[in-house]
């Protein structure tokens, strides 16, 4: 990891689905060693959001994701999501409140969906920028292959445009929520896509 790259890579972007998630509970807090490493300091929140983001890729994380969104709920500063976490955070929660696309609840656990939606309500135009550019990320989409994860993923776009009045931002979530042809799990490579972020 490059202390001048903006992007946090968490795991190789080489891996398959299947050395993904077997990966994801080896992870030793990266985020925090980055931190650590360019002289930032970590925050409170950091721990419970990569708790989170492990959970979140366990075979029942549906039925364990609750205790975890909510100690994130009780670590959040009253100033807000901090600077140093914000691409974290806004990945993780994006990624859960979308779930894995298996199972009956969507792969979502239907008592961590209330802090899921108030942590997006939270979200201000510098959270929407972030999530605009995570479709870069292997594992942000990692699930965005299942229909249900796909479509919630729309969703979610769609609600964000009413958040902000940026025209460019408002265009590139239209083209999120509105993309045809092909899954959103291969959106990144879009012309469309490509163009509407590099204005953000």
């Amino acid at each position: 990891m490059n202390e001048n790259n903006t992007e946090i890579v968490l795991i190789p972007s080489g891996n398959t689905p299947s050395q993904i998630d077997t990966s994801i509970g080896a992870l030793n807090r990266p985020l925090a060693s980055l931190l650590e490493h360019i002289g930032l300091p970590t925050e409170n929140i950091l721990s419970p959001v990569e708790e989170r983001r492990t959970v979140h890729f366990e075979y029942n994380n549906f039925y364990n994701e609750y205790p975890h969104a909510k100690s994130i709920q009780q670590s959040i500063p009253k100033t807000g999501i901090p600077k140093a976490v914000k691409t974290l955070f806004v990945k993780v929660i994006c990624m859960c409140y979308c779930g894995n696309g298996k199972g009956y609840k969507n792969g979502v656990d239907e008592r961590a969906l209330y802090y899921y939606e108030k942590f997006i309500d939270m979200f201000t135009i510098e959270e929407i920028k972030v999530f605009l550019q995570l479709f870069n990320d292997n594992e942000f989409v990692l699930h965005l292959d299942m229909p249900k994860a796909e479509q919630r993923m729309r969703e979610l776009a769609k609600q964000l445009r009413s958040k902000t009045t940026d025209v460019l931002v408002k265009k590139a979530l239209y083209i999120i929520s509105a993309f045809a042809g092909k899954s959103l799990h291969k959106i990144a490579s879009d012309s469309s896509y490509k163009e509407a972020i590099k204005h953000i």
